[in-house]
Order: C-alpha cells, then sequence, then structure tokens
C-alpha cells in the first residue's frame, strides 16, 4: 500500500558495513589480547617482572639466600645448644676478639646456649642489611630470642676513640664543621645507631630484654 512516504532502498550486500573483529590468529603470540604490543625482548620482560615483584613485595634471589642460610645459621646454632635448644641469644656488631660484645656471647655459648654473633663475618651476618633486620625482628616477635646485647661501632659516638671530636652533648648526631672523611664516619655510626635504638624499641615491645653497649658521648 503506497502511503507516500519514500521507503529507504534495500542495502546491497557490498554497501554493508562490515564486522570490526581480530582474530587470535591475527594477532600473533607475540601480541596481547587487548591493544598490539608487540613481543619485547627477553631483558625487558625479566625487568617487567622485577618491578612487578617488587611492587607486589616480592624479594630478589640475593635476598632470599641471605634468609635462607641466616635460617641455617639459625639451626646450627640450636644444633650446638645444650640448655635451650628452641631460642637464639643474639649479640649485634660483634666478634669474639671484641672486649665487650665478644664476652657477652662467648660467656652465652660456654653455658651451652645457642648464640648468633652478627658481626658481618658474611651478608647473612650483616646487621646493616634490611633483610637480616626484618628477619630478626620477626624471630623477635615470635618469641625465638631469649636476649640480645647491642655493641655498635665506637669509633664515632666514644670520646676516647676520636680525635677529634665528632660529637658532643650538644650535637649527638654530629658536629657541624666536620670534613667529608669525619662525615663519612659519623654517617656510618648514625645508621648503626638508629638501628640499635630501633632494636631497643622493638625488644621492649616484644618482651625480649635487651642491653647497649654503654657509649661516652662526651
Amino acid at each position: 500500500m503506497h502511503t507516500g512516504v519514500p521507503q529507504p532502498a534495500p542495502l546491497s550486500s557490498a554497501a554493508k558495513p562490515a564486522k570490526s573483529f581480530r582474530s587470535r590468529a591475527r594477532m600473533g603470540p607475540g601480541r596481547r589480547r587487548k591493544g598490539f604490543v608487540l613481543r619485547t625482548s627477553n631483558d625487558a620482560r625479566a625487568e617487567r617482572r622485577r618491578q612487578m615483584g617488587q611492587r607486589r613485595g616480592r624479594i630478589s634471589a640475593a635476598q632470599l639466600r641471605t634468609k635462607l642460610r641466616l635460617t641455617q645459621l639459625r639451626r646450627h646454632a640450636l644444633a650446638e645448644a645444650t640448655v635451650d635448644t628452641q631460642r637464639v641469644y643474639v649479640t649485634l656488631w660483634t666478634a669474639p676478639r671484641d672486649e665487650q660484645g665478644g664476652k657477652v656471647g662467648a660467656r652465652w655459648k660456654a653455658r651451652g646456649l645457642a648464640v648468633l654473633q652478627f658481626d658481618k663475618s658474611e651478608p647473612a651476618l650483616d646487621i646493616m642489611n634490611p633483610i637480616v633486620i626484618s628477619k630478626l625482628r620477626s624471630w623477635m616477635a615470635r618469641g625465638s630470642v631469649v636476649a640480645l646485647f647491642e655493641s655498635p661501632t665506637c669509633t664515632s659516638w666514644s670520646v676516647a676513640s676520636c680525635r677529634p671530636n665528632l660529637r658532643s652533648n650538644a650535637c649527638p648526631w654530629g658536629l657541624s664543621d666536620l670534613t667529608w672523611k669525619c662525615q663519612a664516619k659519623v654517617d656510618l655510626g648514625n645508621q648503626e645507631g638508629r638501628i640499635a635504638l630501633g632494636f631497643l624499641e622493638h625488644s621492649y615491645q616484644c618482651d625480649v630484654p635487651a642491653a647497649l653497649s654503654p657509649q661516652d658521648h662526651g
């Protein structure tokens, strides 16, 4: 029935709009499903995975080796103990030759206790390493550490071993007019001091007895 309104002409097969789609075969194995990201090199993919791992809180292979080695050293110390074979006694910045920390660790060992001495003899015993700090703090939190003794390096803290003086009661973190060599020594001492204070605070929170080797600040 003719109504006077012109009807649109039917579209031919050539005039119909083509369907827009992307086949997986055309995208290829090197492209993502969404977008056209070309295949990158192995180094770029490894770097991207490393960055993603850091954002997700993952650790590197070297950090993992440090944690495993530290756990191995702890088990070895517990195996040698004869009194308490479940918990360890810890000394920081100490070695057997040290006058104070070495004597403390030696006396603990003489009583048959498990002792871990962080003397920087290897990466797993370097208390300046953040991975080692985190691991030791976790041991303290779960009650695996009986006592803690800290003896930071006194080369920049003690007046007896520093000439000229690097600190004072008014400036305990270092004087302002130091040479670059003295300033480097102060910076290292400050880093150790802050770590030592952090462990003292953490030991108080975890109810772990702790002691700090006295230093004369002048």
